[in-house]
């Protein structure tokens, strides 16, 4: 059986923090620039392909996550005899996944253009050549992403910072260079392609210096993987095509330049949950290890994770919420600020409520109870819809981060809850009888 100490833990999180981190500095420069020299609706566009990468990156059926969580436990439980095949079986998986997202995409671009996406007539042909560029990078996304959890789950954090960490900077950094070759949309989505085709040739040696086993497709793996990866794959997508609607609830209710103002300060203040993110890809399969050696030690790991957050991110946030105009005006010029300052002072309360429905989320599927969350999901996000195109089509974008914010604080509430509900109160139970 594998142990984590507390030392391990926060040498990790602390690794992780620095990795997801360093693209802040990145986004300070870029954005404004960007912003600047592609004008409101050609940075709407790249804005959107930004949120595409990522939601493309959680559409992999679970999988990915599933094996993560899977390898982790085994890992805790000193079961690593088939970790091979588990690790196999999910990198084929999703290689043939993101060929066939790769093909969908291209096949519905125009109707993204055309249907869904108020973009101006004189921008349509060069947004279509974009999406479809940018397709070509959608199975480096997910077989990356998957073999990272192979990283994670054997907690290499070293080598991991740094490549994330140049990762983050390239895609923000690489569009200023395009910038300098063409003012256009093409250029940029081929600099999103080639950082991550390189990513997942770094992934695969990171991979399998972490796991240097024969790596093989199992179709007993399959069948277990996709049995545990379903309700995972479901919580996964609501949670990420929730986290992302409000920018496309903008762009096809109000317009592109309205997504610019409404996403030129969110880059920014998102990377506020790198907090979270980087703690929780620690901590995910650190809870799984936890969860599968039943060890009392999980509740204390989870409420100092939910006081880290908290305790990181206050600070900054309430800095945003009262300072949010003068901020803006300062990085992005008064006419920006104007506009986005209201927006910028309420996603900023959204993102510290937001990271701290993480743990409870994420302790769910690392204890092996996905279904939870996810029938969570799918009563909320019908809900949140329709509030979402109401606050819209009634406040503009700041009522677009108003339901973003009503989203969040009924999901801080409802997860927290179902969490100790369905796993905390076990385990101190179990350390109190102990």
């Amino acid at each position: 059986m594998v142990t984590l100490s507390r030392a391990d833990i926060r040498r990790n999180v602390s690794l992780n923090l620095v990795g997801y981190g360093l693209p802040l500095v990145a986004a300070l420069v870029a954005v404004p620039v960007l912003l600047d020299g592609l004008g409101p609706d050609r940075f709407g566009v790249v804005a959107l392909a930004w949120t595409m990468v990522a939601v493309v990156g959680v559409l992999d059926l679970g999988f990915g996550r599933a094996m993560t969580q899977a390898l982790a436990a085994r890992i805790g439980g000193g079961d690593v005899d088939r970790n091979g095949a588990l690790i196999g079986t999910a990198a084929a998986i999703t290689t043939v996944l993101g060929a066939l997202l790769s093909g969908g995409l291209l096949l519905v671009a125009p109707v993204i253009v055309f249907r869904v996406l108020e973009v101006p007539e004189w921008l349509r042909g060069e947004t279509l050549d974009a999406l479809r560029v940018l397709a070509i990078a959608v199975p480096a996304v997910l077989v990356g992403n998957c073999l990272r959890g192979v990283v994670e789950a054997r907690q290499r954090f070293g080598a991991l910072t740094a490549l994330r960490a140049c990762v983050g900077a390239a895609l923000l950094l690489g569009p200023v260079v395009a910038l300098h070759v063409s003012p256009t949309l093409v250029p940029i989505m081929w600099t999103f392609v080639a950082v991550r085709w390189l990513a997942l040739a770094a992934f695969v040696v990171l991979a399998r210096r972490a796991a240097p086993v024969p790596w093989m497709f199992d179709a007993q793996e399959a069948v277990s993987l996709a049995r545990f990866g379903g309700w995972m794959t479901v919580s996964t997508v609501m949670a990420s095509l929730m986290l992302y609607a409000d920018r496309f609830a903008v762009g096809s209710l109000l317009s592109l330049a309205a997504v610019a103002y409404y996403v030129a300060p969110f880059e920014v203040i998102n990377r506020l949950s790198v907090v979270p993110v980087a703690i929780m890809g620690v901590l995910f399969p650190a809870f799984s290890q936890l969860a599968a050696s039943s060890s009392p030690e999980l509740v204390e790991v989870y409420r100092r994770t939910l006081w880290t957050i908290g305790a990181l991110l206050a600070p900054p946030v309430l800095v945003i919420v009262v300072f949010s105009r003068p901020l803006l005006s300062f990085w992005l010029g008064p006419e920006v600020a104007g506009e986005s300052a209201v927006v910028a002072s309420i996603l900023a309360a959204g993102i510290l409520i937001h990271s701290l429905v993480q743990p409870s989320f994420q302790l769910l599927q690392a204890a092996g109870r996905p279904a939870v969350p996810a029938l969570f999901q799918l009563i909320e996000a019908p809900v949140y819809a329709v509030y979402l195109v109401a606050l819209t089509l009634c406040c503009g974008i700041a009522g677009t981060a108003a339901a973003w914010l009503i989203r969040v604080t009924i999901s801080l509430v409802v997860q927290s809850w179902l969490a100790h509900r369905f796993v905390l109160s076990d385990f101190a139970a179990e350390k109190a009888e102990s």
